[in-house]
């Protein structure tokens, strides 16, 4: 597989994530609008991207499958775990603790001393709505040991649990248990599927057969959402990925990536893009932490007034922050703010 379509697809989800948060407030306003609209638009386009995190939960179990591939075979498992933890999981930790402090700040929680509730915010990255994601890869990263030997019966096990788990199984078996969205058995497909494509060969490229996959599988999930969302009083309920529509839209996005790669990677050569898909892929944690802040602070101003407004405003506020951020700390010392925004540690030349 090549770099700059993991870049590519990185970068692509990480705009999705900002066009699934920013169509938020929007789908509340469609209750009594049009589909015919601004509202309606936000709402199509909040489902189109639903790819998004199930593709960065299985681009986190390929990347850390593509680093045991490259590790000693004398080290010991404990040794590589306390290696991996230290080298890994310190640049999700770090930042998910600061930002759930500066959300439990804002809250007042921590003002008031609510020790408790904070604890319980650690636990499912609830501070604020989006460090769910940190919740479930800290979650992963724990069991990483186990999650890599798992094998393809385990993964496609692991897949059936989670539609087990998703709408609409609460109406096919009323008696499921109810797991909370931030627990790992919602994601460990997805995560243990990108580790074991670490190690498979990619599979025949039928890039335009996977593309029609893709395209009718994101038709689905819009077709579902318009169904159930019109019966319902908070149609933002349901929209989220728990649900059969967008585990295969995503499961569809990963066969997209491999049975394209070379045809996207010629693509993104050809025009002189994988410097900036690397660039934006660069940035893509620090665009997810900071985003939401942003949001808040751009609901204040008109362009909250209109998606097609909103969006372009926030995606060129979130990039261009995280862009600049990326370029301003790279002098010695800046080290743990580098961390604590989600940016990689600065590469120094030799």
């Amino acid at each position: 597989m090549h770099r700059s379509t993991g870049d590519f697809w990185r970068a692509l989800a990480m705009i999705g994530v900002v066009c699934a948060h920013a169509a938020g407030r929007f789908e509340w306003r469609l209750l009594h609008g049009s589909w015919w609209s601004d509202d309606g638009v936000a709402a199509v386009l909040s489902q189109l991207v639903r790819f998004c995190v199930p593709m960065f939960v299985v681009m986190s179990g390929y990347g850390l499958g593509c680093s045991e591939r490259r590790k000693p075979a004398s080290e010991s498992a404990f040794t590589t775990w306390l290696h991996f933890w230290r080298k890994r999981a310190a640049r999700v930790l770090l930042p998910f603790l600061v930002w759930s402090l500066l959300s439990q700040l804002r809250s007042g929680l921590l003002l008031r001393g609510e020790w408790g509730k904070m604890a319980l915010q650690f636990l499912e990255g609830s501070a604020d709505y989006h460090l769910y994601f940190c919740s479930i890869i800290l979650q992963a990263y724990l069991l990483w040991p186990l999650l890599k030997r798992v094998p393809w019966w385990g993964v496609l096990g692991l897949l059936g649990l989670q539609f087990v788990l998703a709408s609409p199984s609460h109406l096919l078996w009323p008696s499921r248990p109810h797991i909370p969205g931030w627990c790992l058995p919602h994601w460990a497909g997805y995560f243990a599927l990108g580790a074991k494509l670490a190690s498979s060969p990619p599979p025949r490229a039928r890039p335009r057969l996977a593309l029609l996959v893709w395209s009718l599988a994101g038709l689905a999930v819009v077709l579902e959402y318009a169904w159930w969302a019109a019966r319902l009083e908070n149609p933002s309920w349901y929209n989220h990925f728990f649900r059969y529509t967008v585990i295969c839209f995503g499961l569809a996005t990963v066969w997209l990536w491999r049975a394209s790669d070379e045809a996207l990677a010629a693509f993104l050569a050809r025009h002189s893009l994988q410097s900036l898909s690397a660039r934006l892929a660069g940035v893509s944690f620090c665009v997810y932490l900071i985003h939401p802040t942003l949001l808040r602070g751009l609901s204040r101003t008109p362009l909250a007034g209109s998606f097609l407004l909103l969006f372009p405003g926030l995606l060129a506020a979130s990039f261009g922050l995280a862009l600049l951020s990326e370029r301003i700390l790279r002098a010695r010392g800046t080290g743990v703010v580098r961390l604590c925004l989600g940016l990689s540690p600065a590469q120094r030349k030799p």
